[in-house]
């Protein structure tokens, strides 16, 4: 069974759809969201004080963010949810309950209740069309994630992409000096980068 799911998963990521995993004890996930971290963030604490938790939130690094929601009904359900960045404008979920009979109901609801605003105006999408100016989000799929490693320590900033061989346009100042440029596309895939012009 494990070997189906990791196989159902790989080919869901293969096919650019999203990532899930369920353990053996169901109560775990990993989703890939098509939202920013911080739209997530702001929807999935909605969620689960609308389901009438407790939430606190707080900032890891490298723009992480740990979710952690319980329950006040005295029922003992816990909540976690970690988001990663998975690109400029994408995320990765990973959900932790613990304590709840109906966790895997309660679980997809969250999930459906995501994906319904992956994109939409009517969310908190409408503020982001409202912070980010229309010639930028016209060029969305251009958008690309730079991850810069120099003297062991990790950068991240944007670019675009401008012509089909994977040019990128960016800020000079955080390549300067480097050991490692990896690019990023807003699908999630890495490349090896290199300095061509400065």
């Amino acid at each position: 069974m494990t070997t189906v799911l990791r196989f159902i998963r790989l080919s869901l990521i293969m096919a650019g759809l999203f990532s899930f995993s369920i353990t053996a004890a169901a109560e775990d996930l990993i989703e890939r969201f098509r939202l920013p971290v911080w739209e997530a963030s702001s929807l999935v604490r909605q969620w689960l004080e609308q389901d009438g938790l407790v939430v606190e939130q707080t900032a890891l690094s490298q723009g992480r963010l740990q979710i952690n929601g319980t329950s006040v009904d005295g029922n003992g359900a816990t909540w976690r949810i970690k988001l990663v960045p998975d690109s400029t404008l994408g995320s990765v979920a990973t959900v932790v309950v613990e304590g709840d009979d109906i966790a895997e109901e309660r679980v997809a609801g969250l999930v459906l209740f995501l994906r319904e605003r992956e994109g939409d105006d009517s969310s908190s999408g409408a503020l982001a069309s409202q912070v980010i100016p229309e010639p930028v989000l016209n060029q969305i799929g251009n958008v690309a994630c730079i991850h810069v490693q120099a003297n062991e320590l990790s950068t991240q900033f944007t670019g675009f992409f401008i012509d089909q061989e994977g040019l990128v346009l960016c800020t000079a100042h955080d390549l300067l000096e480097h050991d490692q440029v990896k690019i990023m596309t807003n699908t999630g895939l890495f490349y090896e980068g290199d300095i061509v012009k400065a």
